[in-house]
């Protein structure tokens, strides 16, 4: 960071705090996920709302929302559905980013499903 914006950070903690505040209140509504979803077309029909938000709400205050498989990935798409979605931290998730990343539950389930 610049010199200029660690020194206005330094002198003004009440407003970064509060901002920091609205924002991590605003980041995890249901209503966000589901404008987001829409707007990229990746809510289908057929998902259950209720139980979406449920899960959205359900996210630990110290965690992030991600979905498994990405909403706009290069490699694969996936949807706004409750079993899409997963509870990363800050760090992980940013690292994660817009990729899909394997787990070897998911590949193991692909396989079986294969014969």
């Amino acid at each position: 960071m610049r010199k200029f914006t660690i020194a206005w950070y330094q002198a003004n903690p009440d407003y970064v705090k509060e901002q920091n505040r609205i924002y991590a209140s605003q980041k995890s509504k249901p209503s966000a996920h589901k404008a987001r979803a829409k707007r990229l077309n990746r809510m289908p029909g057929w998902v259950d709302e209720l139980e979406l938000k449920e899960v959205i709400k359900s996210c630990p205050p110290n965690l992030e929302i991600d979905h498994d498989f990405p909403l706009k990935g290069k490699l694969i798409s996936g949807l706004h559905t409750a079993g899409n979605i997963k509870f990363l931290t800050a760090t992980e998730n940013r690292r994660k980013y817009n990729k899909f990343v394997p787990r070897r539950s998911i590949i193991y389930r692909a396989s079986i499903s294969l014969f």
